[in-house]
């Protein structure tokens, strides 16, 4: 037996040890009762009772360092590319990869899906079986995949994924939510109070439900703007990047966001130097930051600071001596930036 066709069969036999499906069926119903009559706790206890009272963890069996790494992770990759030339129709295989113990080929087999999107239909019964498992890492991908996907008959099984005992599942429901036509606003909100709830990695996989949510809701940007305050360095690093998504709209975020520069912590300062980046001529409250982060030892960190001053145009005239300095930097890629930014900033307002 061959080592794809092998780990076909390991991914299929992980998947039916550790979920328990909704009746396929359901993944055909068209009827709102669960979404408009069913109340909020009554909801909860209905999906909990499904997974099993599961908790939001991440275990030795869900890590990339375990023994699942490597190896098998290049033979599943391997194996979803293979059977992605094939198109949409290959999607029901590869979903039975959401339940592959390496984090590596799930994301693999979530991207593909993505891209797949409602082409993908198919496979609509098996990503719903991964939602219902006991293990929260793999009900993960299904929820990620259905945002992805924006499938309509998956609505209910989002409208119910919101109350998930994994926060990190909650928040790729809310965003699958936003992607079959429900209230952007509402949803984004609630996914903000998610990114600042708990640390760990749940503030990522909100940051990166709330990039798929295309509006700016003055609440949650509120909640986003006190995260950054947040002691815990993985919430104010994923509040910064979800704040840079919405950009301009999210301006009030500015003069925090020019304070996280000056913190000892790279994953902090580089998600600040992005966001700002996106804040176009509002990034000028932190200009005294964006300047300091010219001289940065990191030639990376030298190089968004000055993309981030271009951003801002020719109100940040005042930087021209130093970004003109820039342009003799010993990296190649800070000269490039250097010279871009001269020449937005230099240039007339005028159209």
């Amino acid at each position: 037996m061959n080592r794809p066709t092998l780990a076909l069969i390991v991914a299929t036999l992980f998947t039916s040890g550790g979920c328990s499906l909704f009746r396929s069926d359901k993944a055909n119903d068209q009827t709102q009762t669960a979404r408009t009559k069913t109340a909020g706790k009554s909801r909860g206890d209905v999906w909990s009772s499904r997974i099993g009272n599961s908790k939001y963890r991440v275990d030795s069996s869900t890590t990339g360092e375990n023994r699942y790494g490597g190896h098998s992770d290049s033979i599943g990759r391997g194996q979803i590319e293979q059977l992605s030339m094939a198109g949409p129709s290959s999607a029901p295989k590869i979903a039975v990869f959401l339940a592959d113990p390496s984090p590596g080929v799930r994301q693999k087999a979530v991207e593909v899906l993505g891209k797949f999107g409602k082409e993908g239909s198919a496979a609509l019964p098996r990503i719903l079986k991964t939602l219902t498992c006991n293990n929260p890492q793999l009900r993960l991908s299904a929820a990620h995949t259905l945002a992805l996907m924006k499938i309509p008959q998956s609505e209910d099984y989002l409208e119910r994924a919101t109350d998930d005992p994994s926060l990190a599942v909650r928040a790729w429901a809310h965003a699958g939510l936003v992607g079959l036509g429900q209230d952007c606003e509402d949803h984004q909100q609630d996914a903000a109070k998610i990114l600042s709830a708990s640390p760990g990695t749940s503030p990522m996989e909100a940051m990166g439900a709330l990039m798929l949510m295309k509006c700016a809701s003055k609440d949650a940007v509120e909640s986003l703007v006190d995260a950054l305050g947040s002691p815990h360095e993985s919430i104010r690093s994923a509040a910064a990047r979800a704040l840079g998504n919405m950009g301009p709209p999210a301006k009030a975020s500015v003069p925090k966001l020019g304070q996280l520069l000056k913190e000892k912590s790279f994953r902090v300062r580089l998600s600040a130097l992005l966001a700002l980046g996106h804040m176009g001529e509002y990034g000028l409250g932190a200009l005294d930051g964006l300047l300091a982060c010219l001289a940065d030892p990191s030639p990376k960190f030298r190089q968004l600071a000055a993309f981030a001053i271009g951003q801002i145009g020719p109100k940040a005239s005042g930087a021209k001596d130093a970004l003109q300095k820039a342009t003799h930097d010993s990296e190649a890629t800070v000269v490039a930036a250097a010279k871009k930014a001269l020449a937005r900033i230099t240039a007339s307002s005028k159209p």
